[in-house]
Formats: structure tokens, sequence, C-alpha cells
């Protein structure tokens, strides 16, 4: 049985094999090299920080003095997550960094401002969330030297956050080109060399923050891990022109971005832990998205052929020919069971889902004899076989091949959107099913 944390510890071979400290670890250098670089910018001081200061009453004068005692903190603060993290600390981080965020509109540089720097506040936010803040007041003080184990539903939650941060990064950041049309931007893509497409500056500006903001809306809707490597590049590349353009400390603003960079690489660590659940990521677009065309061929389960998700070795009837072709796996949800009827010939069977309410507690089996029903399938899970374009298909009971009972089981595709549907339908007919599909039988769409 696995254990429950998992040390953060370098010097540890077995955690440094798992996912969860991995996914630590890149925290910690994410947020280590954005308070690094920002620290870096108030002890060289920068003339954009003194509205900041005056904002609050502090003369010129004295927001001059005050930025090398920020840049400190902010210095001192990111070498203490890298080499000893507290809870304490990821909080204060994560209100500075919102803090300095909103700073900037009040400034008078605009609301997108704000949501392209997501990533100052919401990294920490998310490190301290997974590590868990419903301790003991001491234990916020204390170094992390455990991490918990990421379970699949707060691997999802997880992932949820990262795309509200990619999205608010890349939508906030294209707006400065294609609303604001930010004149740092020109000078960046001129030095660049843009220039020599021929085509003018100012609608090169507009046309790449309208793709900025299009794979932002795209990050919240994708499942395709290289798609969030893409970003991790694009963001590299974008917040690296900063150098040829020769800016006041153009490396510490690259270093400043750090946790944009992570970001998508913390996405594709929580997807790898869901695949360790067997959960993987199929395609650039979320499942139901593509089922909803109507181009997903159903799932067939040829009839004495399901067996326990947990052996995943077929158990094949006596007297099943022993010619059936290739099998290949596939999986599927019970809806319900009902009794067997004499009558009933070993073939597919489809059943008819109730359309109305008042019937959802039974619904009947057509080509059996006797009129047998299913015993209260969930409305969840019958609204689901409503939409679905897989057929409910009659089979023998999966307890044990031998009883008197048959189980009406509706195909899901992937063992993920078996998963699913089977959490939905409910603990008693929602029993998840592993079963064999015949590879060279043509199932019509």
């Amino acid at each position: 049985m696995p254990q429950e944390t998992v040390p953060t510890s370098l010097f540890d071979p077995a955690a440094r094999r798992t996912p969860e400290w991995r996914l630590h670890w890149l925290f910690r250098l994410a947020l280590c090299s954005e308070f690094v670089g920002h620290g870096a910018f108030g002890v060289l001081t920068k003339q954009a920080w003194v509205p900041y200061f005056t904002l609050f009453g502090f003369p010129e004068a004295w927001a001059w003095h005050l930025m090398p005692v920020v840049g400190t903190i902010d210095i001192t603060l990111g070498v203490l997550v890298l080499l000893a993290p507290t809870r304490a600390a990821l909080l204060y981080m994560g209100c500075w960094g919102c803090f300095t965020a909103l700073l900037r509109p009040l400034a008078g540089e605009g609301g997108w401002e704000f949501l392209e720097r997501a990533y100052n506040f919401g990294v920490p936010w998310l490190m301290l969330w997974m590590h868990g803040w419903e301790t003991p007041v001491r234990s916020w003080f204390a170094v992390l030297t455990e991490i918990p184990r990421v379970t699949v539903a707060r691997a999802q939650t997880a992932q949820w956050a990262l795309r509200g941060i990619m999205a608010s990064m890349l939508i906030g950041h294209g707006a400065f080109g294609l609303v604001m049309g930010k004149a740092n931007l020109l000078r960046f893509y001129e030095a660049a060399g843009f220039g020599v497409f021929g085509v003018p500056l100012p609608t090169l500006s507009a046309a790449i923050g309208g793709f900025e903001m299009g794979l932002g809306v795209l990050c919240l809707v994708a499942t395709w891990p290289p798609l969030f490597l893409f970003v991790c590049a694009w963001k590299l590349g974008t917040e690296g022109l900063y150098v040829p353009a020769q800016a006041y400390g153009a490396w510490w603003e690259v270093v400043e971005r750090g946790s944009s960079y992570a970001a998508p690489l913390l996405w594709i660590g929580f997807q790898q832990v869901l695949a360790a659940h067997g959960i993987t990521a199929q395609g650039l677009l979320p499942p139901r998205w593509r089922l909803a065309r109507g181009r997903a061929p159903p799932v067939i389960m040829p009839t004495g052929c399901l067996s326990s998700t947990r052996r995943r070795t077929p158990n094949i009837l006596p007297g099943t020919p022993a010619s059936m072709g290739r099998l290949r796996p596939c999986f599927a949800v019970i809806l319900g069971t009902h009794k067997r009827s004499p009558s009933r010939r070993l073939d597919n069977r489809t059943a008819r889902i109730p359309a109305s309410r008042r019937r959802a507690r039974t619904a009947t089996t057509l080509g059996c004899g006797a009129g047998c029903t299913i015993r209260a399938p969930s409305r969840p899970a019958i609204r689901w076989a409503r939409r679905s374009r897989t057929p409910c298909i009659s089979t023998p009971c999966s307890r044990c091949m031998g009883c008197a009972n048959d189980e009406t089981v509706v195909g899901a595709g992937s063992e993920q959107e078996a998963r699913r549907q089977a959490s939905r339908a409910g603990p008693v007919h929602g029993r998840l099913l592993f079963g064999w599909q015949r590879a060279d039988r043509a199932v019509a769409a």
C-alpha cells in the first residue's frame, strides 16, 4: 500500500521517482525565480516602481530609498522557499504577488496588467493548497519536509487552477498588443528583426496579441500535453525579447517570469499523476467534445467476455468459439441487473432507455420474451446512456457468470470515461467492467 506522504529530500532516490516530488520541486524553483527576479529590481531600483509608492503618499525621494528594502525582502523569500519552504511564507508570497499585481491597474496601467500577472499569486497559493492549509497554527511555520499524495480529484482541481492561470496570463499579455498597443512591444519586435516581414509593426503586434489570446482560451479546454509544452516555449520566447531589445535589467525580467514558464509544466506534472491512476489525455480536445460529433464508434462487449477490472484477464464462457479473432481491451459500465429470460439468445441486446422521469426507475429490455426489467438504474446514468451513441447490451452476470441474472451494460470507450460514468451511476449499478472486444468485428456507428 503506497505511503500517504512523499519526502521532499533531494537524497531520497525512491521519492525522486514520484510525480509529487517533481511537482514540489518545480513549485520551489518557479517561486524562487519569481521572487529573486522581482527583488533584483528593487535592489537595482526601477523608475516604473515610483508611481506604486506615490499611491500611498510616499514622496518620490522616499520611494528610491524603500525599493532596496522591498527587493531584499523578496530575494530573502525566494531563497527561503528554495531551501526551507513554509506554509506561512507561501501565504505571504501569494498575498504579496496579488497586491503587487493590483498596483498596476490602481496606478492607471489598465486591468490587463493584473490579468497578465495571475501567476504571481496563483502559483504560490496553489503550492500552499497542494500541501494543505487545514493544519495547526504551529505547522504553518514548520519546514515542509513531506508532500501529501495527490489524489485524482485534487490533481484535476489543480489542473483547472493552472488552466485559469495560463489563460489569464496569455489573454492579458495578448491584450497588450491587440487592445492596448503597448509601445514597448513594438520596440521588442523591432529589435528582434520582425520588421523584415514587410508588415507594419502595430499590425504584427495586434496579430500576435490575438493569437496569444486565442491560445489562452484554448488552454481552458485542451487536454493535449504537447500544447502546454508549446505554451511554455512561447512564454520563454516572448519574455526573452527583453534581451535583444537591451531593456533595463533584461535578464532579470526573464528570470522574474519563472512561474509563467512553470505553470504549463505543472499542468503536465499533474497529468502524470492522473496517468498513474489510469487516466490519460487523448487528443487536443476533451473526449465529450469529440463524442458530440457522433463519429466515435460504440464499444461492443461480446457476450461472456466480461471480467472484473481488477484482474483484467479474459473470462470466456464454456462453449465460446475458440476462433473469436483477436481481442482488444475495452471498458463498460453496468446500468442495472435483470432476470434472465429463458428465451434469451447469446447475442447483443439493446435496451430502451426511458424518456420520462416517471419511468426512470425501470427500463424494459427488448428482445427478451419475458419482458425483463433493469432494476433501478440511476438517473444520471440513464441521461448519459440516452446521449451516448453506444447501445446497451445484455450480458451474463459479471460476478459469477452462472446465476439466473443478466446485466445491462453500456460501453464507455476509454477507461477515463468509464470511471467517470461509473461514479455517476452509483456504487451498486455503476460498477466498472473491463472487457474484450472483437478486433475483427465491424462495428456500425
